[in-house]
């Protein structure tokens, strides 16, 4: 519930033509997955996570959010980036 709120008081401030980035460490879904899926409800529509920089073999799901997996120097990450809808 904490991260829906943030989500959603993130959202508040947003400029129009700007992009949230909402990132989590947690790998557990109902911290991600699940609250980037009610992201619609703070007026947010998804963009496709792109750009160089992302370790090698990690790509966006069909959601366009990314899930990176622990591995030897890396942390495990939760990311999606939104625009206003």
């Amino acid at each position: 519930a904490t991260q829906a709120k943030l989500l959603a008081r993130a959202a508040q401030w947003l400029s129009a033509d700007g992009r949230l980035v909402y990132a989590t460490c947690s790998l557990e879904p109902e911290e991600g997955e699940a609250i980037a899926a009610g992201a619609g409800a703070a007026g947010l529509k998804t963009v496709k996570v792109e750009g160089e920089g992302l370790p090698p073999g990690v790509k966006p799901d069909q959601s366009g959010w990314l899930r990176i997996l622990p591995a030897p120097g890396r942390d495990g990450f939760f990311i999606a980036q939104f625009a206003r809808s």
